[in-house]
């Protein structure tokens, strides 16, 4: 039960993000802090990019490959989804 909090709070985090026009693109457990409390926290923003308005982005090559989207390893543009995709590669 633990675990699904923390990832439905991690979820949150993600949205919370999209919400303020944020893609975070490299979602990974090294960069989620669990706070002694059992807060999450999304760490490690560096290779964030903010939606344009097409709501696409430009691609970027700073990446973690086990927990990139196929979109991010192909060098094509990238949306939120790559965030949705790397959120579901961390619950793996």
């Amino acid at each position: 039960m633990a675990g699904r909090w923390l990832f439905l709070q991690m979820a949150d985090a993600v949205a919370y993000a999209h919400r303020n026009l944020v893609v975070h693109l490299d979602l990974k457990p090294s960069n989620t802090l669990v706070t002694a409390d059992g807060t999450i926290k999304l760490l490690d923003f560096g290779t964030s990019k903010l939606i344009e308005e097409n709501g696409r982005l430009i691609s970027t090559m700073m990446m973690t490959p086990g927990y990139a989207s196929p979109e991010q390893l192909r060098g094509e543009a990238v949306t939120t989804l790559c965030d949705v995709y790397s959120l579901g590669a961390v619950l793996l």
